[in-house]
């Protein structure tokens, strides 16, 4: 039959641990990381992903013609606020994801629920990695004492 070890729950916290801090990593990563995406936009289209919610799908063209999408969070800004920036200048720096971490489009109302989006979400990912961390040295410290007084006859 199968339990729940004090060594396994230790281990598993670690794990989440580690893929939390890992994650939020990703969600903004060091300013070597980010790509710069800019070029006049072509097309916003509205996309509801099961894994990172609803987005904005931003077609991006570039003075040398490349095509590249950028994804906006719903929650960064208004449909409204996003279908205005067609036919503008807008200059993107981009996670490995082409989720947008900052922007720069003539709209600071714009901007500035981008970031704050990306930062509340590395936030997130920053605080289930600390809770996960304290939980591993809980279980790290149940070990000691899980097999002390046990018979091992």
């Amino acid at each position: 039959m199968f339990s729940f070890s004090p060594k396994w729950l230790w281990a598993q916290s670690l794990v989440i641990a580690a893929g939390m801090y890992l994650l939020g990593i990703m969600t903004i990563p060091g300013d070597s990381s980010l790509l710069t995406v800019s070029g006049r936009v072509e097309t916003v289209q509205v996309s509801h992903r099961k894994t990172i919610g609803g987005v904005f799908d931003v077609g991006l063209i570039s003075q040398s013609g490349e095509r590249s999408n950028v994804l906006i969070p719903m929650q960064a800004a208004s449909e409204v606020s996003v279908r205005r920036l067609v036919g503008h200048m807008m200059t993107t720096k981009v996670n490995w994801s082409s989720v947008a971490v900052e922007v720069d489009a003539g709209s600071p109302g714009l901007a500035e629920g981008v970031r704050r989006t990306m930062e509340d979400k590395k936030r997130f990912f920053d605080v289930i990695a600390y809770v996960a961390i304290i939980a591993a040295l809980c279980f790290g410290v149940a070990t000691f004492g899980y097999g002390f007084g046990r018979d091992t006859a």
